[in-house]
């Protein structure tokens, strides 16, 4: 079977195509038309030496590749099957009837204009180590902000991240058994977390165009399986950002019988690349990967839906189901052990104090786990809290407080931690972690000890809410090295304490959140859950921890219906979110719980995070009755196309001080510089892009802010809010707790516990019948 490759970004050279552009005259004037400039000249001659810069470099090697297609077909006749390097996966598309040269281009013009703009990151292949050994260097070197960005054979492999982490890494990979650790001229991190802005901003172009179904197979950077006719948008925007797996792709070429290999395009490192994987790789193993379709003559059965959940009343003492499920019995008894628990249940934390001391307080009488709300809270504001959670829970009573990075660099986490130690907190939520921290690692590891049988334990539980499996990773393994000297060196842990953190997970509980998280892209808890259990089982294999790590899912929280699937696909607990802070004791206005409370599944957006706002992160927000999602994407959307307040047009500054801040800009700037330490104000004050981030910020700080104090306007609400929101109000319809003023936070989560075991009792009773 004839197979045709596309390379990507690095096989450009000066007088690539040469040949090509006057044998394809015709579609070398439409890629000028497009473009707007000479691609003959840009290739061959390269005279303002713009070949090299990824703008330029991607529309050029997509038509070079494209014409060569064109002549290799015309030799060689049409491939069976098709792949792409990267950008060279548009080449693809092209040649398998996808889209069009004119459509391929206008694709490939945007995303070089995109990843273009991206900058400050680096990259760097490795060349003798497999992919398990590059993992096992960057774990042990905690380097959790580093990605696999492109698996090209079985042992040439390429990391990107940060530039300046990419440069420290060298000397480890080396001591590895790394034959060549080479630093790439590139401009930006490309194919790993940190191009998920230019990805954003690309799937929104990319929706506007038409995708035919591909003539042959063309194989997927993203899975190394074939384009699915109904993801093709999803597919093209995820590769941006997500690891490039060519030596899977090769290897299902090999397997669909694939034997004669051409490259089309400038250069051969695919082809040495091909054989290099041909010799050292054995074939994928193919399983049945697609369901055959339906018959379109045939009609479809006929499927009774299912009936509706019914409100489960709030009974103590209630009789299990038949089947001997119950809302005390689903999920881990180790966890309901642990926090002391009625059942495997935990809410948590909402930023800004939204998570009230009345909200944890409630829950954790109710013998269920709470967690209060600190980010954005002064330290003094924690402190009162949590004494007043102390004051307030009867003895024994569980409870636990949220633990953030300092993404702001203020250094509130390592004040946090001392008065978490010092107040005696037994429980800690970690939230919007990419990095192990040394203020998380004294939290865990102080204290910890050796029970009767010699085995490490710790004092206090940490439960780390994630959503990437490297973070994951990096929460279920020990310690890095590097932290537990500095700590130990400082005198904040002494020897034996150091010593002990090698043998324990940095969290008891790893909870696998379904939604975005600090800037992450959400997935589906049915394919999260069990990645993280099948890591979780991976870690527990190299380290031997005497107890296992449970795994919980959160982020999609918001019925019974999500409950039970989390639990049937192995959950050992479950965490709920939004749904409670549009409840009697959540800390924010009755207005910003009206608007909760009438919110469905699709009434939320994505928005800027505040503390993440130049990198581009985005979480989700509730759009309904408000317009903050739009009016903040606005803004970061001039960020990254302005160098300053200055270059805004008077127009654009008019609007944006009249409509989205009520006052000017440089009043705006006045009240951001006061809220920042001293010495970061002149740093900032200095640095005209800075400045603009932190003036735009504070429209994301006001936001926040009138929704918890209930400002009349609430046009610029901010209210953190996912889909289970919607689910929630939905399945409460028609009920008491349709009015939010009947909602209790340990009324709803004994009701949905309830629900769900009866729910769950019902559907597998009518499996086995």
């Amino acid at each position: 079977m004839k197979v045709f490759m596309f390379p990507g970004q690095g096989a450009q050279a000066i007088g690539m195509g040469a040949d090509l552009f006057s044998a394809y005259p015709e579609l070398t004037r439409r890629a000028d038309e497009i473009l707007g400039y000479s691609i003959r000249t840009l290739c061959v001659e390269d005279p303002r030496q713009q070949l090299g810069l990824t703008q330029f470099t991607q529309p050029a090697l997509y038509i070079v590749n494209a014409l060569t297609f064109l002549r290799r077909r015309d030799l060689d006749g049409a491939p069976a099957l098709v792949l792409g390097h990267s950008l060279g996966e548009y080449n693809a598309l092209h040649a398998a009837g996808c889209i069009s040269f004119e459509t391929g281009l206008t694709l490939v013009a945007q995303r070089g204009a995109l990843m273009g703009e991206a900058s400050g990151g680096g990259m760097a292949a490795i060349s003798g180590l497999d992919e398990a050994q590059v993992q096992r260097v960057l774990d042990s070197e905690g380097a959790i902000d580093l990605d696999i960005a492109n698996l090209n054979s079985p042992s040439q492999i390429v990391i990107a991240g940060p530039r300046e982490r990419i440069a420290q890494l060298r000397a480890s990979f080396e001591r590895a058994g790394a034959r060549k650790y080479v630093v790439l001229h590139v401009s930006a991190a490309f194919h790993s977390r940190y191009m998920r802005p230019a990805m954003a901003a690309y799937r929104r172009f990319a929706e506007g165009h038409r995708f035919a179904t591909p003539a042959v197979p063309v194989i997927a950077n993203l899975t190394a399986r074939p384009y699915r006719d109904e993801a093709i948008v999803d597919t093209l925007c995820a590769q941006i950002a997500s690891p490039v797996r060519w030596c899977d792709s090769i290897r299902y070429a090999l397997a669909r019988g694939g034997a004669d290999f051409v490259e089309c395009g400038p250069g051969i490192v695919l082809t040495g690349l091909y054989a290099h994987i041909r010799r050292n790789a054995a074939p994928l193993v193919l399983e049945a990967e697609i369901a055959p379709r339906p018959d379109p003559g045939l009609a479809p059965r006929s499927i009774p839906a299912p009936a509706p959940v019914a409100m489960a009343p709030r009974a103590t003492g209630a009789t299990a189901p038949a089947s001997g499920l119950s809302a005390a019995t689903l999920g881990s008894a180790a966890f309901r052990e642990a926090y002391r628990v009625r059942y495997a249940y935990a809410a948590a934390s909402l930023g800004h104090g939204v998570s009230s001391p009345e909200l944890v307080i409630r829950l954790g009488n109710a013998g269920l786990l709470g967690y209060l709300g600190t980010q954005g809270l002064t330290v003094e504001a924690v402190e009162t809290a949590i004494r007043q959670i102390q004051g307030g829970l009867s003895g024994g009573k569980s409870y636990g407080v949220s633990l953030s990075p300092d993404l702001e660099g203020h250094r509130v986490e390592d004040a946090l931690v001392n008065r978490y130690l010092a107040l005696g907190v037994p429980h800690v939520e970690a939230t919007s972690y990419l990095q192990i921290t040394p203020a998380l690692v004294r939290f865990r590891v102080q204290g910890a000890r050796r029970d009767a049988k010699g085995r490490a334990i710790a004092a206090r539980c940490v439960l780390a809410r994630v959503a990437h499996a490297e973070v994951a990773r990096a929460f279920m393994s020990p310690a890095p090295e590097a932290i537990l000297y500095q700590l130990r060196d400082q005198g904040r842990l002494t020897a034996d304490e150091a010593a002990l953190a090698r043998e324990l997970p940095l969290s008891d509980d790893l909870c696998a959140h379904a939604d975005t998280i600090a800037g992450t892209e959400p997935v589906a808890g049915a394919l999260l859950l069990p990645t993280m259990r099948r890591l979780r089982d991976q870690v527990m294999a190299d380290h031997r921890y005497p107890t296992p790590i449970r795994v919980g899912l959160s982020g999609e929280i918001g019925a019974p219906e999500a409950a039970a699937a989390a639990f049937l696909l192995g959950a050992d607990f479950v965490v709920t979110d939004t749904i409670n802070q549009c409840t009697v004791e959540a800390a924010t206005s009755e207005r910003a719980k009206d608007l909760l409370q009438a919110a469905g599944i699709y009434d939320t957006a994505y928005a800027p995070e505040l503390h993440l706002f130049e990198m581009g992160a985005r979480v989700r927000v509730l759009k309904r009755g408000a317009l903050f999602a739009a009016r903040a994407t606005r803004l970061h959307d001039l960020y990254r196309h302005h160098g300053s307040l200055e270059e805004l047009d008077p127009r654009t500054r008019e609007s944006v001080e009249a409509r989205y801040f009520k006052r000017s800009l440089d009043e705006v700037w006045s009240g951001a510089r006061a809220g920042l330490p001293a010495d970061e104000s002149a740093a900032v004050e200095h640095d005209p892009r800075r400045r603009m981030a932190a003036v735009f910020r504070q429209y994301l700080r006001r936001g926040a802010e009138l929704a918890r104090t209930g400002h009349p306007d609430q046009t610029d609400y901010l209210i953190a809010c996912g889909p289970a929101m919607g689910a929630f109000n939905q399945w409460v319809h028609g009920t008491p707790l349709e009015d939010w003023r009947h909602r209790h936070v340990d009324d709803i989560a004994t009701r949905l516990m309830e629900a769900t075991a009866a729910l769950l009792s019902e559907r597998l009773q009518a499996l086995a019948a």
